[in-house]
Parts: structure tokens; C-alpha cells; sequence
């Protein structure tokens, strides 16, 4: 499952049940980040600072401005939106730093590929009208939280933008790093992190499944079905079908399903506090 940052088993939660970080795997993932996209808009409430292409596009202008105005409304505070090369060194080291734009534009991003150890968002990686949204330690200062909404076109960073730009899709952020789509006018969001450590757990505690557990997954959003206080994502790929539901609780937890070929492998599990737990598995 792409690159796999040390399975670590921890103790049991509860009897029967095995634990595992989140963090232990994802395509791409920020390496050993103590910081994670469900930490949003937390992590982001003060000194923070939006940095834009200095010739940024409409459409890129217009999602800072979204994500900027969300923060104020969930946060209090308004972040400013500042140039690529207008951002001082000083301003690198004081700010949660919120990177908005495509890699061949903002300098900013393009520096952060040069420092850490990340997959970079090409016009072909994640693809046409596909971004990135990711979470690491910033790399001027580790204790303040870096987030980039990179895309491979404006449209892909449009769809990250929106994404923040929307509270009911903030909710649903986990993991380091989520892959998002501007399809048909609209934002979808893809939780490659999440989706990728589920199978990297089935993969490593029970090798009955690894066979037909693929590198790579290419996943996409099949399904989404709202209801009051729960909200459930299906994602698809390689034979596997991938359920995340989470519900508008005081702890915040993804409950998961997956499954292969139609019910030949189920495992059954949940998400909290970036720690994956195990309630049932079966395999004809």
C-alpha cells in the first residue's frame, strides 16, 4: 500500500481488539506529522496566514478568500492572504501557514517540496481538476501546523478550497492527506490517507487478505448518504468497497466497513483519535 511508515501495534483498547495509528501509512503522506486534517479548523484559530501565487488566478483568489472568510466565521479570525513573494522569513516561522495555489505557480509550495519528504502534486499526480489537501509540521518551525490546498490545475485546488470552505465538509477531513475532484460544479473529497491505512491494517493482521490487497489503490467515491446527525461516504477500488461514516458526536469517530468481492472479506472497525480498532472480520 504505497509507502508504509513503520506498522506500530499498540496495546489493545478492548479485549479482542487491536489498535493501530492512522498515520502508519497513506499516498502522500506527510512523514511522522503530529498534526492531522480532522485537527481543522483547530489547529488554524490564530496567527494564521493564507499565502496565494502573486499572479493568482480569479479562481484561486476566490477560494483563499472562501477558506479565509470560513476561518473567521468558525474561528473569529480572519486570516490575511498574502503573495508568495511578499511572505518574509519571518512570516514562515511565526504563522500556521495555509498554501493555496499549484506547484509551478506559488513558490511557497514548490520550497516545502524541496524541505520535506512529500509525493508532489503534478499536472499529472493527482490528475485534471484534481488537488491535495495535506497537513504537516511546518518545515520553519515544527511546532505551528503547515496545510496545503495544492492542485494539478486551478480547478483542483478550487475543489480543496471549497472543501474548506464548507463546515459540514470540514467534519468530514481525517488522516494527513485527502484527495479532492471538482466534478459537475462540485467538490468531492477523497480520504486516500484513511482508506489507505484501513487496508495497510487488514493487510498487516490478517494475510489471508493480502493477496488480494493491490499497491496503489486508485479509490473513488461511489456513494454518500446523509442523515440527521450521520453522514456515511463509500469509496471504491481494486474489487474493495470502503465505508466511513461519522456521526455529530462530542468525540468524533469514523465508523468503517470494508469489504472484497461482495462479502468474500469484511472487516468491520472504527477510527478515533487516529487510532484503528478492529471489531470483526470474516472471510469465506
Amino acid at each position: 500500500m504505497g509507502k508504509i511508515a513503520g506498522i506500530i501495534v499498540i496495546l489493545p483498547l478492548l479485549v479482542g481488539m487491536v489498535g493501530l495509528p492512522v498515520s502508519c501509512a497513506g499516498e502522500p503522506e506527510a512523514q511522522g506529522s503530529k498534526f492531522l486534517l480532522s485537527d481543522y479548523p483547530t489547529s488554524f484559530e490564530e496567527e494564521v496566514m493564507i499565502v496565494v501565487p502573486e499572479n493568482a488566478s480569479q479562481v484561486v483568489m476566490e477560494g483563499a478568500g472562501a477558506i479565509a472568510a470560513t476561518l473567521q466565521e468558525l474561528t473569529g479570525n480572519e486570516p490575511p492572504i498574502k503573495s508568495d513573494l511578499a511572505l518574509a522569513e519571518s512570516d514562515k516561522v511565526s504563522y500556521n501557514l495555509i498554501l493555496v495555489g499549484t506547484p509551478d505557480s506559488n513558490a511557497i509550495l514548490e520550497q516545502i517540496y524541496n524541505l520535506a519528504n512529500l509525493t508532489r502534486v503534478t499536472e499529472e499526480y493527482p490528475g485534471e481538476n484534481r488537488g491535495i489537501l495535506q497537513i504537516l509540521e511546518n518545515p520553519w518551525n515544527a511546532d505551528r501546523p503547515l496545510l496545503m490546498v495544492a492542485g494539478s490545475d486551478e480547478w483542483g485546488v478550487r475543489a480543496g478550497s471549497v472543501i474548506l470552505a464548507n463546515e459540514n465538509k470540514i467534519k468530514e477531513l481525517s488522516g494527513e492527506t485527502a484527495v479532492t475532484e471538482f466534478v459537475n460544479g462540485s467538490a468531492v473529497m477523497l480520504p486516500t490517507s484513511t482508506l489507505n491505512s484501513v487496508m495497510d491494517y487488514i493487510e498487516q493482521n490478517h494475510p489471508d487478505a493480502a493477496a488480494f490487497i493491490n499497491e496503489g489503490i486508485s479509490w473513488t467515491r461511489s456513494s454518500q448518504t446523509i442523515r440527521i446527525g450521520h453522514t456515511q461516504n463509500v469509496y471504491a477500488g481494486d474489487g474493495w468497497t470502503v465505508s466511513l461514516g461519522h456521526s455529530a458526536t462530542a468525540e468524533p469517530f469514523l465508523d468503517v466497513r470494508a469489504e472484497y468481492n461482495d462479502g468474500a472479506i469484511v472487516w468491520v472497525g472504527m477510527i478515533k483519535e487516529s487510532v484503528i480498532t478492529e471489531s470483526s472480520y470474516t472471510a469465506e
